[in-house]
């Protein structure tokens, strides 16, 4: 009898001590659970004020009556202590942020911030207008023709981009901003010529800013832009801005013949 009943109380402490590393593990699993939930949420919250922000920097550029604000796809920067447009997107804290401006209207915009990232997704949209009356664009002295643009070598090269000088004093390049949306994805520009001379070489992923060796434009004269890539870039838009000694001049344009 005796030998029973310490056989028996051997199995209740089998069964108790498996009862304790259900439990334990239970508890563990909930623990690590909880601890799931609590990084994601501070994700999403963190998601949710970067695309709130977004509209609201988008707003600060409205009210600073700038002449950029115009549709498109952007990231947001400073400079000079002020908001801009630059780029196709921002990252904040592994973040990425998009924001779409497309024209409803006279002077009407709609404003879309798009923010995912470590497994969030969150957008606000608003209506924003221009209550003011664009600021007038700055006299550069230089006019882009992107109207014949020719893509060759597998569509990894863009040329017959033309600026033309419409005064009579040379006008000098200085650097070249460059961005793209579409087209391959992971695509990086590795080279830029003017009238078929390298002035830069890199690889650099969208949006680049290249210190081009400085290019004069002669006056009443024009130069060929081409644009090389690593791969096809054929139906990506891209736009591109010259800094110059008289100003800058931005051109968006799709990349197709």
């Amino acid at each position: 009898m005796a030998r029973e009943q310490r056989g028996f109380l051997l199995l209740e402490g089998l069964l108790a001590a498996a009862l304790v590393a259900i439990f334990a593990g239970s508890i563990s699993g909930l623990y690590l659970s909880l601890q799931r939930l609590e990084r994601q949420e501070t994700v999403d919250i963190r998601a949710r004020y970067v695309a709130h922000a977004g509209i609201e920097l988008a707003r600060s550029i409205r009210d600073s009556d700038s002449p950029a604000f115009v549709a498109g796809v952007y990231g947001i920067a400073t400079t000079s202590g002020e908001y801009i447009f630059f780029g196709s997107s921002d990252t904040f804290s592994q973040l990425t942020r998009i924001i779409t401006v497309a024209e409803k209207g006279t002077n009407t915009y709609s404003v879309q911030s798009s923010v995912f990232g470590n497994g969030a997704s969150k957008m606000f949209a608003t209506y924003l207008t221009r209550w003011r009356e664009p600021l007038p664009p700055v006299e550069t002295g230089l006019e882009f023709d992107v109207s014949d643009i020719d893509l060759f070598s597998q569509d990894r090269r863009i040329r017959d981009i033309f600026v033309h000088n419409t005064t009579e004093e040379a006008i000098t390049i200085t650097n070249i901003d460059v961005s793209w949306v579409g087209g391959t994805p992971l695509n990086t520009l590795n080279q830029i010529r003017v009238d078929n001379v390298p002035k830069w070489s890199g690889l650099e992923l969208s949006p680049a800013t290249l210190d081009i060796t400085d290019t004069d434009v002669d006056g009443d004269d024009d130069v060929e832009l081409q644009l090389r890539f690593t791969l096809p870039i054929q139906g990506a838009s891209v736009t591109i801005t010259l800094h110059t000694t008289s100003g800058d001049i931005s051109v968006t344009f799709l990349a197709e013949e």
